[in-house]
Parts: C-alpha cells; structure tokens; sequence
C-alpha cells in the first residue's frame, strides 16, 4: 500500500530490511546497523529527513533509523522472488513486459509504479516495440532459413526456430527448454550463430564466451528474464571443464518455475538468492553434456560440413534478404503478443510428446520447443489430436533412444568402455574392460593374443571377475575409484549398478589381493537388454518404466489462455 514516504516499505528477513525508493525504483536493503545517515539519504533526500526528524541538535538519525525497522516489521516477511527485472513475465492471469522503464500489460503500456505482488525495478532500457508484431506469413520465414541449414536431423530445423521463437520470452515460459549446437571446423556453426542466432535475437541476449564463469552470469542477469548464448562451450581443460559444469548446474536450475532458488554466500555473511530463468543455447565443436538430468533439459543439434555451396548460396542470401532490423524488432513482439497461446500450446505439444517419448520431462523440453516453432506458422491454440498427429508423423527413433538410456546403463557401458593395456606373453596390446569380460567369461573366443586367464587376471587387479553367470564390479576398488573420477558416479556406482536388471550386492569377493563387496550383474538379465528401472521400494523387479498411453482430455489441454 503507498504510504507518504518517498520510499515503500517492503518488509524484513533475518535482520535485514528491504525498501524501494520513489526515485530510483531499485530495491536497497540494510541490515539494522546499517541504517545511518548515508543510506537513509539513498532512500529519501536529505531535506526530507532533516523536515520529518529534525530537532534541536540537528537530523535524528537514530529516531527515523528505528521508524523504518518498525514500519518494515509491520510489512511482514519479504521473498525477494518478488523482484523483477526486464523482459517477458508471467503474472497470474495476464503476461508482461517489463521494457526496463515502464511496463506492457495486455496491450496498455503504465509505468513502473508502488509495489504490487511482484515489483518491477527500473533497469537499463530493452529495445521492444511490441506494437507491430510479424504476421504469419513473414513470422514462417524463419523456418525456411533454418530448413537450409545442413543439421543431421530433420527436427533440429524446427528446434532451432522453437528456441528461437520462445526465447524473447523466457521469463513468462512454464518449462525453459536449452540447446546445444555442436559442428565441426568449416560445417557453418559460427556462422549460423552470428548472422541467424544472434542476429535475430537482436541484443536482447546475453552473449558470452568461454572464460565466462557462473557468478559472471548470474550477477549480468541479476534479476532480468533474458535468453544467454553461450559459444565455444568446451572445458579444453580441468578448469574450464569446471567452469562449464557450473554454468551447466545454472541452466538447469533455470528449466522450470518449480526449481528451488540458488544461494550464494556473501562477504558481508548474508545468503544471496538467485533464481533464473533464462533460455540457454550452447555451441562448440563437441557436445559438452554428459549428466543424465542435463540431457533432458538440453537439446542436442549437429551441424554437418556437406560441401553444398548450392544450398549455403540459398541460406545465406534468404537470411540477408529477411533478417532486417524490421523484421527482428516485429519478431520479437510476434513472440510477446502471443504468450497465452504459446504458454497453452507448450502444454498441449508436451502432453503428446509424453506419450510418444515416455517421459514427462523429455515431454516438456520438445513440448516448449515444438510451441514455439508452431507460433511461426499459426495464430492460434493447436488442438490434442492435431499435435499428436503431427507428433506420429516424424520420426522419434533417435530422442527415444537416448531417453531410454538410464543412469545404470551409461554407469556400466562408462567401465565396460574403459581402455585397458594388457602385457600377456606375447606382448603389450589394449583391450577394453568389455572385451576382457567378454574374454573371461567364455562369450569371445577369437581373441589370439589374450587367454581367458590373462583377462581374468587383468581385471581383478582393477576390480572386475566376469564368468559364466555374469560380471561382478567391485564396490570400493581405487582402480574403479580413479576411472570414475569426475563422473557423476565417482561415489556411489555400486547403488548406481544395483538398479541394473537382477542386480545383486555381494558377500566381500577377492580381486588381485585385495577384498571387497560387488555388485553381480546376470548374463542373462542384461547381455543385450534394457536395464531395468527401480520401484520405488527399491528392489529390482524387471518391470520397465509405464509408458503414459492415457490420452488426456482435450477440453483439461485446451485450457483457457489463462
């Protein structure tokens, strides 16, 4: 509620008290000790203290120093989630943007005024104009351009424009699916991601490169709901592979509005908490995911080097010919003006991508993806049965694929692929883990230069027996230890391989001098099969994931545009 004050009272957390000042509409906020002379002058001008509290002996600082701590009690308990930058968001019932000076609600633009639920601070300007949105037929030449572009997938045309679509409006998305573009020297990856990508995007992004680190990016956003492209994504050593995982670790957090906030600790000894809630785009020449909960919220495309100069003559003269400074201030209003179909549109496309995929996540990342890519070439809400056709008409074979690779499986195949050097009598040679086992337990037999005793022996000193049953994998083994390390299994791969069809733990068995408990994989539960995923008792019943082959109901789908 506005009270007389040239400043709102927010309200308190943990001795801390949050105010926004009339003037610069920014939040500040100070701890109890910190509400001296100088910063109260932050919040009002100096006349405006000296009037309110002066006396005899001059301003009473201490007197209006207390008033504020009341007054910020009486606010109640202050969520800094309420604070909002620039860009697209989602109020409720309504989308708006925030152009960093005043505000576009609906299609009335007001200015940034008193608090409400959310607060949106004054920021640095964006260059919107939403009023002049893209019709469809020009909106649908994005598509054109990213078909020319030579990608592996068919489908990787349709989730470039998707993202691309979606982005200028992260911040109002219930699901923020990322990308990642890998290519090789000479296949046009960096030109598609300067005269496409950013082109359009249109410094609305965040742009950076390798040495960017998280805190880097999460201090630029701040509070903004901005897309972030990320090029030359590669660790290209141990450092910079840890700064990749961090930013990765970031990107993942952003997904969902359901993700929990991000605390930091401060030097003044306050936690800092961030939430965001931008879409990423990744590339480099290789692709840098390799966590299981990364692969479902990033989206892999590769381009591929196919020497048609035909076809780059085509992409490159369509791109220069649609991509004007018009046509990328009136795509990103496209975008705007149709957050509620967008928004509806995702639910629906992700509800039939459930039933094909199998999996509620993979679900909302092509969902979000497909919604955008749809907005290029319709206005309106999509109904059930037109996105599931659509759906049953293109070819899943290669998403479906990877989402059936479970944790245990990539654990496994990560220490069956493992290159091994082997000194039997007839001299050095490499051998994988797999071919050792396979080796051992009597499945290869055209092997001239290693016995099965030799494979036997090679791998109890890393802490492997295979026989006739199956493939026994030490539980603690340092060979084991040192393989896994920096995987996401380095401390817990015997829970990870226990999920594995059949799996069992072991009695303490004897590698190579040395004792531990294992994990007994069966031959003939996992030789050529799918592992198994667990119940939830945690027990292993061979049971595979239920596929969600419920149709759900058109009129729960087709819910209104909020």
């Amino acid at each position: 509620m506005k009270n007389s004050e040239p400043y709102q009272y927010l309200g308190y957390d943990h001795g801390v008290h949050y105010f926004l000042p009339e003037g610069s509409l920014h939040v500040r906020h100070f701890r109890e000790d910190q509400l001296n002379k100088s910063n109260l002058i932050g919040l009002a001008p100096y006349q405006y203290w000296e009037k309110k509290y002066g006396g005899e002996k001059g301003t009473r600082w201490d007197m209006a120093a207390n008033d504020l701590v009341a007054h910020s009690h009486a606010a109640g308990v202050f969520d800094y989630d309420r604070v909002r930058g620039c860009g697209a968001w989602w109020d409720g019932t309504r989308a708006i943007l925030h152009l960093g000076n005043g505000l576009i609600i609906g299609d009335e633009k007001s200015p940034l005024s008193i608090p409400g639920k959310f607060i949106y601070e004054r920021c640095r300007p964006i260059g919107i104009d939403p009023s002049n949105p893209l019709d469809t037929a020009s909106a649908s030449s994005l598509l054109r351009i990213c078909e020319l572009v030579s990608w592996d997938q068919q489908l990787s045309s349709r989730y470039l424009a998707g993202w691309l679509a979606i982005a200028p409006i992260c911040g109002a998305l219930e699901w923020r699916p990322h990308i990642w573009i890998v290519g090789e020297h000479g296949s046009g990856k960096s030109w598609v991601i300067e005269n496409i990508i950013r082109r359009l995007l249109g410094g609305i992004d965040l742009s950076i490169s390798y040495s960017t680190t998280e805190a880097g990016i999460r201090q630029m956003l701040g509070q903004d709901a901005r897309p972030i492209t990320f090029d030359e994504a590669e660790g290209k050593d141990q450092r910079g592979q840890t700064r990749i995982d961090n930013v990765l670790a970031l990107a993942r957090n952003a997904s969902s509005d359901t993700q929990a906030a991000i605390y930091k600790g401060s030097a003044s000894g306050e936690a800092v908490g961030y939430r965001i809630r931008s879409c990423f785009l990744f590339s480099s020449i290789g692709y840098g995911v390799t966590a299981k909960a990364d692969e479902s919220r990033i989206t892999g495309l590769s381009i591929i080097k196919d020497g048609n100069d035909n076809r780059y003559e085509k992409l490159s003269t369509l791109a220069a010919e649609t991509l004007k400074d018009n046509y990328i201030q009136r795509f990103s209003a496209r975008s705007i003006k149709m957050i509620p179909i967008i928004r509806a549109n995702a639910r629906i496309f992700s509800s039939a991508s459930r039933i094909v995929l199998g999996s509620r996540r993979d679900g909302d990342q092509v969902g979000a993806l497909l919604a955008g890519a749809y907005s290029l070439e319709s206005n309106d809400l999509i109904s059930f049965d037109s996105a599931m056709k659509w759906i049953n008409g293109k070819n899943w074979s290669t998403q479906k694929d990877a989402a059936a690779e479970t944790d245990q499986g990539q654990c496994y195949n990560h220490i069956m692929a493992w290159q091994i050097h082997c000194q039997p009598k007839s001299g050095l040679c490499s051998r994988t883990v797999g071919e050792l086992v396979e080796i051992a337990s009597g499945i290869k037999t055209d092997d001239e230069r290693i016995w099965p005793k030799e494979a036997e022996e090679t791998l109890a000193r890393i802490g492997i027996k295979a026989d006739a049953i199956g493939v026994s994998i030490s539980s603690s083994h340092p060979a084991l230890k040192e393989n896994l390390h920096n995987t996401e299994w380095a401390r817990n791969w015997s829970k990870t391989l226990l999920r594995m069809l059949g799996a069992t733990s072991t009695n303490p068995v004897r590698f190579a001098g040395t004792r531990s408990r294992a994990v007994m994989i069966p031959w003939d539960k996992n030789n050529d099969s799918e592992p198994s995923i667990q119940n939830g008792d945690g027990q292993n019943h061979g049971q595979k994931m239920p596929m969600d082959n419920q149709e759900p109901s058109i009129q729960s789908e087709m819910c209104d545009l909020e």
